[in-house]
């Protein structure tokens, strides 16, 4: 008997918890309660606030914040490329160090263009020898005419020899400026800020147009620049497009690691239009304040 009771009554309990959408008409159900006349009153009263909350929101908008990582950078930075294939055979500055404008700061070795260089200084020289024998053999004709040599042919060979050692010149004067390319210079006066440049770059080799280290004139305005997440800064580009006047400026007020309790001020001048990979903080849009 207890067997048959309890079978009927599972099976009655499943058949209901499988009602469609019950969980809604068992919210239906305990919403009535608030409906009553004892609690009605109360009700009105919570909908009432939350309108009122509702419509103060859309009437009074309040300022919403973009909070960001940056760094705050002189405003004057240049680049040091390699320029041509090579290893970086010195490096004569470290971070931190003061440089000159074309000051020497790396040097670099290139064993093609050095090979270039004895290869093309041999023809050069081949060329020189092969004019002055026959430049030797027409003088000796002159002095004593031969039949066995055409003097004309001696002078054809001289003209073709000196045009042949110009276009050498030509590239002995283009692999020289090459060579002397693998001195590294700056290109501003300022500061090496790249963090152990010589751990870095020396005894390395590099390709054309390597970065190989960073000068910054620490002397001139500074800048910072916010690594803005890519899904804020959406918010960033709508106030401007909400703005009338192009030049509005967008506020920003930024604390350094160095002076946390001091709070600073500047403008956005600049939003990047497009995103990039930031280590672990993901895609990331750049604006420089």
């Amino acid at each position: 008997v207890v067997r048959r009771h309890s079978s009927t009554a599972l099976t009655n309990a499943q058949a209901h918890e499988g009602l469609f959408l019950l969980p809604l008409w068992r919210f239906i159900g305990k919403s009535r309660v608030l409906v009553t006349t004892r609690n009605l009153p109360k009700t009105l009263l919570a909908a009432a606030a939350l309108a009122a909350l509702a419509l103060t929101m859309w009437l009074m908008p309040w300022d919403f914040t973009v909070t960001a990582d940056g760094r705050l950078l002189p405003e004057v930075r240049r680049y040091v490329f390699a320029a041509q294939d090579g290893i970086v055979t010195a490096v004569l500055v470290d971070d931190g160090d003061p440089v000159a404008r074309d000051e020497v700061v790396a040097r670099q070795r290139n064993r093609v263009l050095e090979k270039q260089l004895v290869e093309l200084q041999g023809q050069i020289d081949d060329n020189l020898a092969r004019q002055n024998a026959n430049l030797q053999q027409l003088r000796t004709i002159e002095r004593s005419p031969s039949r066995d040599v055409d003097p004309s042919q001696l002078q054809s060979e001289i003209v073709r020899l000196k045009q042949e050692a110009a276009s050498l010149r030509v590239q002995l004067e283009i692999l020289q400026q090459e060579e002397a390319n693998l001195e590294i210079r700056s290109p501003i006066d300022g500061k090496v800020v790249t963090w152990k440049v010589r751990d870095l770059i020396e005894n390395r080799p590099v390709r054309t147009g390597a970065r190989l280290m960073e000068i910054a004139d620490p002397t001139g305005r500074w800048e910072l620049e916010v690594d803005v997440p890519e899904a804020k800064v959406g918010h960033i580009v709508r106030w401007r497009q909400q703005q009338t006047d192009e030049d509005a400026p967008l506020e920003v007020s930024f604390i350094l690691a160095s002076h946390p309790a001091q709070e600073l001020r500047g403008v956005v001048r600049r939003v990047d239009t497009t995103a990039e990979v930031t280590g672990d903080r993901g895609n990331t849009v750049r604006v420089v304040v």
